[in-house]
């Protein structure tokens, strides 16, 4: 029965991360790359017959990437701004909830859901988000831990 129990807890804890990645994406696709990189603007500037034709060539290329970064920007806030509430929810949802297997996959699901929409944006991130991000996550933390994990006293 334990491996049981140890097999949805972990299930809960690997699949909550990408559901919510692929739901948050179903909301802002990331950039399609493969559309750049199918192009071949290197060979297409080597057969340009002008200067002027290369240089219209070279600024498509520009602006396409840019495009691909903005929406790629768009996709990662938009992960999380996702992943960050709903890894806190579920850290918190977890705790309460008395099945421990659903519990504890919940909890950590949500640190794994929590971490991978904070990694996916953190280089965007100002000075402030970072530190406000971690002061929620690690106060709701040890909160839960000192009012609802911690060993219930016996008398």
């Amino acid at each position: 029965m334990i491996f049981k129990q140890f097999a949805v807890g972990i299930g809960i804890a690997v699949l909550l991360p990408l559901f919510v990645y692929y739901g948050a994406s179903l909301l802002s696709p990331p950039g399609n790359w493969s559309e750049l990189y199918s192009t071949n603007y290197y060979q297409k500037k080597e057969n340009a017959k002008t200067p002027a034709e290369k240089k219209k060539i070279e600024k498509e290329e520009q602006q396409r990437r840019e495009a691909l970064n903005a929406q790629d920007l768009k996709h990662q806030r938009m992960v999380f701004f996702v992943a960050y509430p709903v890894g806190l929810a579920a850290i918190i949802g977890g705790a309460f909830l008395t099945i421990t297997a659903v519990g504890a996959g919940l909890m950590f699901g949500g640190i794994f859901t929590l971490t991978t929409g904070c990694t996916i944006y953190w280089d965007k991130m100002t000075d402030a988000l970072h530190f406000g991000a971690l002061v929620l996550a690690l106060g709701s933390l040890i909160a839960l831990g000192i009012w609802k994990i911690r060993p219930q006293q016996t008398t």
